[in-house]
């Protein structure tokens, strides 16, 4: 994994603050989930419950901004969805595997 400590606290503060109260797993995936890889944006794969999903939809730009005061201007990508769409699609099932729990 190829976040600094601050990079890695910093999300999951964010993560906590924003989704304080509803469940949610969040992924690290892409360029900077293999340590052997170089540059690259952050990929975030955040996991909800389907009764979830709407709100957090709905936070997901306040999550981005949370993040950013957190650990600076970066590209960040944040994908929200529930384990039944992952299954359903074929990118996300492709990605999941070669996910690294934060």
């Amino acid at each position: 994994m190829r976040l600094r400590e601050a990079e890695h606290k910093g999300i999951l503060s964010a993560c906590n603050q924003v989704a304080a109260g509803r469940k949610h797993t969040l992924y690290l995936f892409g360029s900077r989930a293999d340590s052997e890889k170089k540059g690259g944006d952050i990929d975030l794969l955040m996991v909800v419950s389907a009764e979830n999903l709407k709100s957090m939809l709905l936070d997901k730009h306040h999550f981005l901004v949370e993040i950013k005061s957190k650990i600076g201007e970066q590209k960040i990508d944040l994908i929200i969805t529930t384990e039944e769409h992952i299954s359903k699609d074929e990118f996300l099932k492709s990605i999941k595997p070669d996910c690294i729990l934060l």
